[in-house]
């Protein structure tokens, strides 16, 4: 009788341990190699305690523990090996795609491409590319970074606050580093103030600054056409009093079309609305009052022009400032303008890491559920 009894009370810690086991994902070679392991140890227990009552076995079968805290134990000792192989990876694709971004290797066709060229009812609007400025391929980065941190999460399983510290560390300083050895930190900003800097190579800061002298000439062009845009596009105004340099082909430019052909799009790219056909449509463009101080589109654009050369001046002024300064200083403002934007950076992506790992979190709880009523439904009643 206390054989049977032995017998029974040790199938059923087995069951249960093989339950917990199983609902905590440790299947397949594991979980045969586990069972036989702790029915091996039963049964020498057994045989070294020698039981004489059912109370002498059940204190015999305790001993090893409740079977929900071993298989929680075992389950998290397979998988930690498994995590630390798996740790690193997030910090390397960090490092490795925002070298990439920043590098701009992402700065092929897809960002300079032109769906809408030649279309008049293209995807173009206002001439601007698409996915042609900075903003748009930042958001492309940060998306894939979501995507593949979303998976490392999942795949890490924790919430990897120290790895994307230490990361944020060692890109802050590798490009610190970087920029100070083959850069000028060129500042740009509006009212005479320098609110971010962008590197310039040491090697063609003559030609930046060329560059931008183009553009105030450029700017100063602009406000000379827009004033005698003002002139002519007015409703006691005729058509035919309109110069060439004011139209494109059969159609007029709006100031903001003016702007955009100025700074090298080609007439046949601008939006429909830019290039209207209509006279009537043309001096709206010119002469509507949409803003409360009652000033028209063309004076806008014309109060427009002081700022923009007020802009670029204050970057010319800062490249003939910097490339005269010390390389201390020079290091100083490479760390302002590398550490809030990669810290920023890395801040998102962590966050992004941190939602694969509750992704990660929310489909083993869900799996656990499953299989726990599994198991119930599989478990014959009373056993």
């Amino acid at each position: 009788m206390l054989e049977s009894i032995d017998t029974y009370l040790v199938k059923q810690y087995l069951a249960e341990l093989k339950r917990e086991l199983v609902i905590r994902s440790v299947l397949g070679a594991r979980l045969e190699h586990v069972m036989a392991e702790v029915a091996d140890h039963l049964a020498e227990a057994m045989e070294a305690a020698v039981p004489d009552s059912e109370e002498e076995v059940v204190r015999v079968i305790r001993q090893f523990g409740d079977p929900k805290r071993m298989a929680t134990q075992l389950s998290a000792a397979y998988e930690q090996p498994e995590s630390k192989r798996r740790f690193l990876w997030p910090l390397a694709f960090l490092i490795v795609a925002f070298v990439v971004f920043v590098s701009r290797v992402f700065s092929f066709a897809l960002f300079t491409a032109k769906p809408g060229s030649g279309d008049p009812n293209g995807f173009v609007i206002l001439g601007h590319r698409f996915l042609g400025n900075g903003i748009w391929s930042g958001t492309l980065f940060l998306f894939f970074c979501a995507v593949a941190f979303a998976w490392f999460g999942f795949r890490s399983r924790r919430p990897l606050l120290g790895q994307f510290v230490a990361g944020a560390a060692l890109l802050i300083a590798g490009q610190t580093i970087w920029y100070a050895a083959t850069s000028y930190p060129v500042g740009a900003g509006a009212r005479r103030q320098v609110e971010w800097y962008e590197p310039v190579p040491r090697g063609q800061i003559d030609r930046h600054i060329a560059t931008l002298e183009s553009d105030i000439a450029r700017e100063q062009e602009i406000g000379r056409l827009l004033v005698a845009g003002r002139t002519v596009y007015t409703t006691q105004g005729s058509p035919t009093a309109v110069p060439a340099s004011l139209k494109v082909g059969a159609g007029y430019l709006t100031p903001e079309g003016l702007r955009e052909v100025m700074g090298g799009l080609r007439p046949d790219e601008l939006h429909p609305s830019l290039r209207p056909s209509s006279w009537k449509e043309a001096v709206t463009a010119w002469t509507d009052r949409p803003y409360e101080t009652g000033a028209t589109f063309a004076d806008e654009a014309i109060a427009r022009v002081p700022r923009d050369i007020e802009f670029v001046q204050l970057q010319i002024d800062q490249a003939n400032w910097v490339r005269t300064q010390p390389l201390s200083v020079q290091i100083a403002l490479d760390l302002r303008m590398v550490g809030l934007r990669t810290a920023a950076i890395s801040g998102m992506a962590m966050a992004a890491s941190w939602g694969g790992w509750l992704l990660w979190l929310l489909s083993r709880t869900f799996e656990r559920l499953r299989r726990r009523l599994m198991v119930r439904q599989m478990t014959p009643e009373g056993a």
